[in-house]
């Protein structure tokens, strides 16, 4: 009986070990996949992109005092819209990590994925020059012009073709993320601060 028992405990703890040694090494995989991803061009574009925005904010805040109420709310409302295009713009990033077929799509078709995603960065850099840009000119007579925010979002839309061939690329280790590790990972580093988080 006890021979018996000697057998079955290594088994048992192997039983109970194997899940977590495939959790390892499945973190492992994603950890590989979206840092390669998140060292792109693109991507650190994108965070350069997050950065300036916050300068152009505390510029701005830091001559509210040159301000009414009504026009630093101008400012506000236009920054906010105007981010939460690029924030809406992440998180579709960030869906198509999860969905297996949209990966499978990506790596199908990549062509027709970087034809889409470049016409969506163009629709930003629009956005931006007819909402945020315009308005802070506007209220400031242009003593903040927006410009070197505008030359990082056109230069985004030149990077799309090598993030899609770094998305193709890891979909032959990962076959999709999960939600928990992408907020983490991929939108928490990378999602535009709201006006409010924005101090000096």
């Amino acid at each position: 009986m006890k021979k018996g028992i000697s057998y079955i405990i290594p088994i048992f703890i192997l039983f109970l070990t194997n899940p977590l040694v495939g959790f390892s090494q499945k973190r492992e995989k994603m950890d590989g996949a979206l840092r390669a991803f998140i060292e792109t061009p693109f991507m650190q574009k994108f965070k350069d992109l997050r950065l300036e925005s916050e300068n152009l904010v505390l510029t701005f805040k830091e001559n509210k005092q040159n301000y009414t109420a009504a026009e630093i709310n101008r400012v506000k409302t236009a920054y906010q819209k105007t981010v939460d295009k690029f924030n809406a713009q992440l998180l579709d990033i960030k869906a198509d990590f999860m969905n297996e077929r949209k990966l499978q799509y990506i790596q199908d078709f990549p062509e027709d994925y970087t034809s889409g995603l470049t016409s969506d960065i163009n629709d930003l850099t629009s956005f931006y020059q007819s909402n945020l840009q315009l308005t802070i000119q506007d209220v400031t007579d242009a003593t903040v012009d927006g410009n070197s925010l505008l030359s990082l979002v056109a230069e985004l839309a030149k990077l799309v073709p090598g993030m899609v061939t770094s998305i193709s690329e890891l979909r032959s280790s990962v076959k999709k993320f999960e939600d928990t590790y992408l907020e983490e990972k991929l939108i928490g580093p990378h999602k535009f601060k709201s006006w409010d988080e924005i101090n000096y």
